[in-house]
């Protein structure tokens, strides 16, 4: 079965590269699944591959390289595609194997173009998307 790391290819580290991003993954082991991350000196996307119930895969974001379990994540790429209001492509909603297999294709491709999005921000854009991701997750939560 293929993961999240079989997709992290030459192809995609190409693109990384001539888009200024890097990849890690870090060394730390885990009981379950693995952690891929990339980044820039702005932001942190950390892919975190097979953790909990089932087959899937959860991607959060930080403001600043982090290597933590789900500790300092600042918000799921959810609120990204909400804040610039396009459709993901990519669910792992059932955490069946066929759905995982299906939807890897995917998710590399929503995440390359939600990079593209957020290698272009300002500090300032950046903000203001934080603000706008904390107000609109404190009305769903309220």
């Amino acid at each position: 079965m293929k993961t999240v790391q079989e997709y992290i290819n030459s192809n995609l580290m190409e693109w990384l590269s001539d888009h200024s991003i890097s990849y890690a993954m870090p060394a730390a082991k885990m009981d379950k699944g693995s952690l891929n991350i990339l980044y820039t000196d702005r932001f942190c996307l950390k892919i975190y591959d097979g953790f909990g119930h089932g087959f899937g895969v959860v991607v959060n974001v930080t403001r600043n390289y982090d290597e933590s379990i789900f500790e300092n994540d600042d918000f799921s790429l959810h609120w990204i595609f909400e804040f610039f209001r396009i459709r993901q492509t990519a669910t792992f909603v059932s955490r069946k194997a066929d759905q995982y297999e299906k939807n890897l294709p995917f998710l590399m491709n929503d995440i390359k173009l939600v990079l593209s999005r957020l290698n272009k921000m300002t500090s300032a854009e950046w903000e203001d998307m934080s603000i706008w991701i904390e107000k609109e997750a404190h009305k769903l939560f309220s």
